[in-house]
């Protein structure tokens, strides 16, 4: 049996975010690179264990991708925030999207 781990971390990525609307509904973005996404970090966690078949070798490997669910920036968009009553545009709101949550895999080797 064979454990095995890698935990990755990047600092935060910069990017221009929306800091106000200008009179016709338009974003009106701040200086560039002036904001930054959240950090980037996760834990990836992997068990082998080694077979014995009658003839060759084998091993049966798990693993899981990103151990703790962590959700992780991949890009940021704006979207309007608009008012109920009258549907009027009020301002932006940045938006997160992730990928990736928790992945587990198992793989079987054979070597003959």
């Amino acid at each position: 049996m064979a454990p095995a781990t890698l935990f990755t971390a990047c600092s935060p990525l910069r990017l221009s975010g929306c800091a106000g609307k200008s009179a016709t509904v338009v974003p009106v973005y701040s200086d560039r690179n002036s904001f930054r996404l959240d950090a980037f970090h996760r834990l990836d966690l992997g068990l082998v264990l080694k077979l014995k078949p009658k003839r060759g070798e084998a091993d049966l490997t798990f693993n899981a991708y990103n151990a703790y669910n962590r959700r992780n920036p991949y890009f940021v968009y704006f979207e309007q925030v608009k008012d109920e009553d009258d549907n009027e545009t009020l301002g932006f709101r940045a938006k997160q999207v992730s990928l990736f949550p928790v992945i587990p895999s198992v793989t079987y080797n054979f070597k003959f």
